[in-house]
C-alpha cells in the first residue's frame, strides 16, 4: 500500500511516499532524519497487519515542505535527495516534489 503524508497547497503538492509493503521497519530513514520527522508504528493503513513500518509523525505532516527543505534542496545543505530516502535499502520511501 502507498501511504501518501503531507499536504497540497497553492505552491504545490508536499507528500512524502512510503510503500508499505516494501517498507521492512529497519529504521534507517528514523536515524538519518535530522528534522526528526519519521517514527516506526503499527501500519495505520493496514489494521489487519502486524507490520511496524516508517511512518511521519501526525503533527509534523503539515510541515513537511519547510522541515524537509533542509535536506531535499540544493539550495540548502542537501544535493535535491532526501536522506531517508537515499537510506531506505528497498525503495520504500518517495517525495512528489
Amino acid at each position: 500500500m502507498q501511504a501518501n503524508y503531507g499536504y497540497s497547497d497553492g505552491a504545490g503538492d508536499w507528500y512524502v511516499t512510503v510503500d508499505t509493503d516494501a517498507c521492512d521497519g529497519c529504521g534507517e530513514c528514523v536515524a538519518v532524519c535530522p528534522a526528526d520527522l519519521w517514527e516506526l508504528q503499527a501500519d495505520e493503513f493496514d489494521p489487519l497487519s502486524d507490520d511496524t513500518v516508517a511512518t511521519i509523525e501526525e503533527a509534523r505532516r503539515g510541515d513537511l515542505r519547510y522541515a524537509c527543505s533542509p535536506c531535499k534542496s540544493p539550495e540548502g545543505d542537501g544535493d535535491g535527495s532526501a536522506r531517508c530516502a537515499e537510506t531506505c535499502h528497498v525503495d520504500a520511501i518517495s517525495f512528489s516534489w
